[in-house]
């Protein structure tokens, strides 16, 4: 697992909005996956990739975590801040914030929680603001993960032949959608995402193996 910010003050030209995403891998199996990078040329494509959405975290009304623009431009950026690392029995929990979003009306600011055993991994998030918001969390999923949801959303499985059967379970309903992973440069792969509401600006995934 993985928790990313937008990259170096004295080089910010290959930043992503992709704060506080993250990435799970069970052996070789990469499961959960951000969306990755298949050309440096300026256009649509470029932008999208380089956009919160195309990451596994949070986006907020929309908007991207750091303001990325051209092909290797940034503005304001997202900062990482209260990095911790504990325990709690034989569980390791991390958490952080960042304040890429105070730009927004109510100023708000995502945390996210990773809480992970030798068996599982939940992931909480929270937004905290003086308004309310419209905040997805996304999962986009390793090529060959297939998935699968059933009550209602609440909960399903990834199926894939080298890690066999995740079970992902959800605090709000989730849904799947196709999309794309840019494996490399000029290599586009098709895939799917889980897409879930922040319900009060708090929602929670956990995945079991």
């Amino acid at each position: 697992m993985i928790w990313r910010r937008s990259g170096p003050t004295t080089s910010p030209g290959h930043a992503h909005a992709d704060t506080l995403s993250f990435e799970l891998s069970l052996g070789e199996k990469r499961v959960v996956v951000n969306g990755g990078t298949s050309t440096y040329a300026p256009g649509a494509l470029r932008a999208a990739q380089r956009a919160t959405r195309s990451h596994s975290t949070v986006e907020i009304d929309g908007e991207n975590s750091s303001e990325v623009w051209a092909s290797f431009r940034v503005a304001r950026r997202a900062r990482v801040q209260e990095p911790l690392i504990g325990e709690d029995g034989d569980a390791v929990i991390v958490t952080a914030t960042h304040d890429g979003y105070r730009r927004l009306a109510g100023r708000p600011v995502h945390r996210r929680e990773w809480c992970f055993d030798k068996a599982s991994l939940t992931v909480r998030d929270i937004i905290k603001s003086e308004r309310a918001h419209k905040a997805l969390a996304r999962y986009h999923l390793g090529v060959g993960n297939v998935a699968e949801a059933h009550e209602n959303g609440l909960s399903g499985h990834l199926t894939s032949p080298e890690a066999g059967k995740t079970r992902w379970s959800a605090s709000n309903p989730a849904r799947i959608e196709q999309g794309s992973w840019y494996s490399s440069f000029g290599e586009e792969v098709p895939s799917q995402i889980l897409i879930a509401p922040l319900v009060s600006g708090q929602f929670s995934m956990t995945f079991e193996w």
